[in-house]
């Protein structure tokens, strides 16, 4: 089990400036690989606390290709937690990102 917390806004630049890609709300434009029950939104922030899973963004911003932007993240993590940030990963059901 690990527990990993993202906060804050997650955003892309276009032509027409920055585009929120987490509401800080709910995982809409998010899909999680397996075990997606260990995803959660908690005080605005990412949550993942469980069985292995990783988050990939699905919503509608910029076809999931992003080029030119600029990445950052406040993270918290506990011992022996497995965390990492995948860029430019295609969304797979399971096992680890290739």
């Amino acid at each position: 089990m690990a527990c990993c917390t993202t906060c804050g806004p997650v955003r892309a630049e276009t032509s027409d400036g920055w585009h929120s890609l987490f509401d800080g709300q709910s995982l809409d434009g998010w899909k999680a690989s397996e075990h997606a029950d260990t995803w959660r939104v908690e005080d605005g922030c990412l949550v993942g606390n469980g069985e292995r899973s990783h988050l990939f963004y699905a919503g509608p911003v910029g076809d999931h290709d992003f080029r030119n932007f600029e990445l950052v993240a406040e993270v918290r993590t506990e011992q022996f937690t497995n965390s990492g940030i995948f860029i430019h990963t295609a969304y797979q059901q399971s096992g680890w990102p290739k």
